[in-house]
């Protein structure tokens, strides 16, 4: 995870406009070539001129609203026309490198939520998760194992029950119901960490993916129907527990987030303030040792040199360490 600080810029108000080689968000000004991405939301805007600079440094530019994505912006380029249709031939027609390729993404997402658990208990935030990362390693190896892409939608949600058990011991009673809720969150800490995975993690993958050149809709292991971008909801699996719950947890943990920076809307709950999670997450994905956006670029190469070549990629080697330097950026 090591290299130059990048930068999302995410704006929910304002305008970001053009001034020389440098894009401008109210009084602050950013260097082009650190800019990695621009998200806009609510009533964000941006310059003719901005979007012009953008593209020719090849930005992605992502449009949405709440955690419903409009658009994404990218530079023209033909040369992806073959990468695209080799990546459905893939998942329509290549059904062993498909499971491949999913299996990939299972395993890095397990290690993920393994070494979240294992960092916990290093700084004594949790007291014991050896049976929770014992059950995880053996759901990883079923899945090392798994000949359908069924099959390890299973073990990938069983390490995800697993792990958000693991994780009441670490948060108060009043924060985590214990389990995962969605549509709505029903508590705190579902609330934050879906606003991190919907509204901040998921348009910035989705811009990653369409600026590499893949189909954004052409997934693995999440099904694909509809408008949902399954590659993005693939991918995103892989880096949830990183570029999300570390910092939420955090938050939780040493008071950047109480009681009283959420409401309760009939059975759901909500957030006050978004930016409260917002910027936390975006200060993971710019700067954890040049950044997890970096990393998730790097991830994006493997995962089109395996289309390209019909092979399969390795998971991610993800270990507390990584954890640790997540953590000690977010800023309470």
């Amino acid at each position: 995870m090591e290299g130059t600080n990048h930068l999302v810029l995410f704006a929910r108000r304002g305008r970001i406009r053009r001034r020389g080689e440098f894009l401008v968000v109210g009084e602050d000004k950013y260097p082009i070539t650190r800019v990695s991405g621009i998200v806009l939301s609510g009533g964000a805007q941006i310059t003719t001129q901005a979007v012009k600079l953008a593209l020719d440094y090849g930005i992605p530019i992502t449009f949405a609203s709440g955690s419903r994505i409009l658009g994404v912006v990218v530079p023209f380029h033909d040369r992806f026309v073959e990468l695209r249709r080799r990546q459905w031939e893939v998942v329509l027609t290549q059904r062993s490198l498909r499971v491949g390729l999913a299996r990939s993404i299972v395993i890095s997402s397990i290690r993920a939520r393994k070494a979240v658990l294992e960092f916990l208990e290093s700084v004594g935030v949790v007291t014991s998760v050896g049976r929770a990362v014992e059950r995880m390693e053996r759901l990883e190896d079923r899945a090392e194992g798994a000949d359908r892409v069924g099959a390890l939608r299973g073990y990938e949600g069983r390490a995800a029950r697993i792990y958000f058990r693991a994780l009441s011991e670490a948060l108060p009673g009043w924060a985590f119901s214990g389990g995962r809720t969605r549509r709505p969150p029903r508590d705190p800490f579902n609330a934050a960490i879906s606003f991190g995975y919907t509204a901040v993690l998921f348009p910035v993958m989705l811009a990653r993916i369409v600026a590499a050149g893949l189909d954004p809709f052409a997934g693995f292991l999440h099904e694909i129907r509809g408008r949902k971008p399954a590659l993005a909801l693939d991918l995103m699996d892989e880096w949830r527990a990183l570029a999300v719950d570390v910092p939420v947890l955090r938050l939780f943990l040493e008071g950047g987030l109480s009681r009283s920076d959420f409401r309760r809307d009939g059975e759901a709950v909500l957030l006050r303030d978004a930016e409260a999670v917002a910027i936390p997450v975006l200060s993971v994905l710019s700067r954890v040792r040049g950044g997890l956006l970096e990393a998730i670029d790097r991830r994006l190469t493997e995962f089109r040199n395996a289309v390209r070549k019909l092979s399969e990629p390795e998971p991610l080697e993800i270990k507390s360490d990584d954890v640790g330097g997540v953590w000690e950026v977010v800023q309470v």
